[in-house]
């Protein structure tokens, strides 16, 4: 009877159907079983596969995976426009004054300037006297000695009078020495506190200036 079944499940094929609600089972070394329409039959030469299902529903998402690596900078983009020119700052504070820096050249020479005057020589040089009488038992006499000429330059002055007497000197000074409209002069100042008659004198050293 093994061997009728089995022969008959190679001519019909593993995939014929097998009835609905039969089934049958054999003893020995070749038991097998046989299921419903569209089931499996398991012998000692061959298994049969049915139809395939319907597919089941769709699983849960799985957890999300890791992140990746960061990748590599790209490359730097093209200058944006140049903004507006922004307000001016504070001033700062006044820095240190550096060292100083090296001479400089040499100017040029300046243009000549005009001729002098006369050359001056011993010769222009003279000497005036003016004297006074000093009366006896008198009072103070001023005797002044001057240039002949108002371009005259005075050089010195001095004051004489008698030597061994009682005769008194209050001074001497320049006069007029940087008046260009008078005459320059020297001053002189004596008096005569004896009884008898006596003489003062004033000098004065000058430049002839033509």
């Amino acid at each position: 009877m093994k061997y009728i079944i089995i022969l008959a499940m190679l001519l019909l094929g593993c995939g014929t159907d097998i009835q609905a609600g039969s089934s049958s089972s054999m003893d020995g070394a070749g038991a097998g079983k046989s299921t419903g329409s569209s089931g499996t039959m398991v012998g000692d030469d061959c298994m049969c596969i049915g139809e395939q299902g319907e597919a089941g529903l769709d699983g849960a998402p799985g957890a999300p995976g890791t992140d990746g690596a960061p990748g590599s900078i790209g490359p730097a983009g093209p200058a944006g426009p140049i903004g507006d020119t922004g307000t001016q700052g504070p001033a700062g504070t006044t820095g240190v004054m550096g060292s100083q820096g090296p001479q400089g050249p040499d100017g040029s020479v300046g243009p000549q300037g005009p001729a002098g005057g006369p050359l001056v020589t011993k010769a222009d040089i003279y000497v005036n006297t003016a004297t006074s009488n000093l009366p006896a038992m008198g009072s103070w006499i001023n005797t002044f000695a001057y240039c002949d000429d108002i371009n005259d330059i005075p050089l010195n002055g001095w004051c004489t009078g008698p030597g061994a007497t009682a005769m008194k000197f209050g001074g001497e000074w320049g006069q007029n020495t940087a008046n260009t409209s008078v005459q320059s002069g020297w001053g002189c100042q004596h008096q005569n506190p004896t009884s008898g008659a006596m003489q003062a004198s004033s000098h004065i050293v000058c430049v002839n200036v033509p």
